[in-house]
Parts: C-alpha cells; structure tokens; sequence
C-alpha cells in the first residue's frame, strides 16, 4: 500500500519524466567515449595540425579586402575545424596502428597499447575517418589535397617511405604542410601568387626544421632498430641541427 501510494507520488510529481533523460544520458556515453579515444590519438599533434591550419584560415580571412559577415566567418572556421580533426584522424589512426610495438615503449598510453581499444577497433576508425575525409574534401572543392594527404598517410606509415630520415621528414612534412595549409585557404580566399609564395616558403623551411624530430622517442627506435630505418643519434644530431644554425 505505502510502496503504491510512493509510486502515485513520484507519477503526480513527474518522476516518470526522467526516462527520457536517462535515455539521453546512455546515448552520449558512446559519444564521450568516442571524443575520449579521439582525443588520445591526436592530442600529442594539434599544435602541427589543427592549431596551425585556423591560424591560417584566420590570415586568409584577414587578407580579403572586404569583411566577410561574421556567420560566414564562423561558418567557414567551423567547417575548416572539421576538416582538420579528420585529417589529423586519419594520420594518427594509422600511424599507431603500425607502431603499436614502438608505443609499447615510448607511448604505452595511447588507446592500443593501452588496452582502450583493440587493433581492429583501430582499424574500423582509420577506415571511417579516411571515408568521411574524402567525402568532406569532395564537398570543400579540395579533393586533390585530401587525396594527397591520404597518399602521403599510408607511405609515410606503412611502407619504407616512412623509415628514412630524409622521405619521412623533409618530403612528408613539406607535401603534408601543402596539404593541411592550401584548403584553409581556399575555403576563404583565391590562391594567389604572394600566398602560394608564403605556403611554399613555410612548407619547405617546417620540412627542413622538422627533422629534429628524430631526438624524440630513441629508446623506442632502438629497440625497434631491427625493422626502423631512422638515424641514430649520432648521427641524427648534424644532419637535424643544421639547418638551425644556418638559420
């Protein structure tokens, strides 16, 4: 009798109601889990990445001669966010895939070493993210790029292109700076001859810089040394510090 009258109680003060809240709550469990694994693959690379590539859809906007409404400038900026999160997606999905006995020691953290997800889990999610890419890059007018960057992704972490010094740092990291900087651009202004002067100069100099790179992780690269072609540090210390110097 108390336990009916309890229940009428709870219906006359809306208690059925939280039902639909709780139907909310377990339906973004997935969604935080999802932003949680994406956040552990790619945060080590947002300031190559996704901090970069708005600054430079920020300085297309600032080079217009008129001011662009400002929904069209978040509009254009959110859009330009999106497609900077599947592309560095798309990258780190596929680089720890084929370095999961390297990130057992330098990164035991990330989601597969970790034990977050499995390596097929992994593999559904590059697959996914490379899928949406391309059809964001098709919908952008920036396909070409995007398909670049796909290309240079699967070289770089899959095949003997990414184990040495030389393709894996001054070829990649120039081609992809192109890759990431040029639909940023486009998304607000023409390309025009001062600015693929600027991208050129910027895409060059980070591929030259970039190879300082190779300090990090050594004891990882010299257990792996087997199967990785990377410079030695030894040896990696000229060739990566020179260009510093002249600079």
């Amino acid at each position: 009798m108390q336990a009916s009258q309890s229940s009428e109680l709870a219906h006359a003060l809306g208690g059925t109601d939280s039902r639909p809240a709780l139907s909310l709550s377990i339906a973004l469990v997935p969604i935080v889990h999802e932003f949680a694994i994406f956040w552990a693959f790619t945060w080590r690379d947002w300031t190559t990445t996704i901090i970069p590539g708005t600054m430079y859809a920020i300085a297309a906007v600032r080079s217009l001669p008129v001011t662009l409404p400002l929904q069209s400038i978040a509009l254009g900026l959110g859009r330009t966010l999106v497609y900077l999160i599947l592309l560095i997606y798309t990258f780190t999905s596929s680089n720890q895939i084929s370095g999961v006995a390297e990130d057992r020691i330098n990164k035991p953290d990330r989601p597969i070493p970790s034990g977050r997800i499995t390596l097929q889990g992994a593999y559904i999610r590059w697959y996914a993210s490379t899928a949406a890419f391309l059809i964001l890059g098709a919908a952008e007018g920036v396909l070409h790029w995007t398909v670049l960057w796909v290309l240079l992704t699967i070289a770089q972490n899959f095949t003997a292109f990414g184990k040495h010094w030389f393709t894996r740092n001054a070829v990649f990291i120039s081609l992809g700076t192109l890759c990431i900087m040029q639909p940023m651009w486009v998304q607000f202004a023409p390309n025009n001859p001062r600015e693929w002067q600027w991208v050129l100069t910027l895409s060059v100099l980070s591929g030259i810089l970039f190879q300082v790179q190779d300090f990090r992780d050594i004891v990882g690269d010299r257990a792996m040394a087997g199967i990785r072609y990377r410079l030695h540090l030894v040896n990696v210390a000229p060739v990566a510090l020179w260009p510093y110097f002249l600079l």
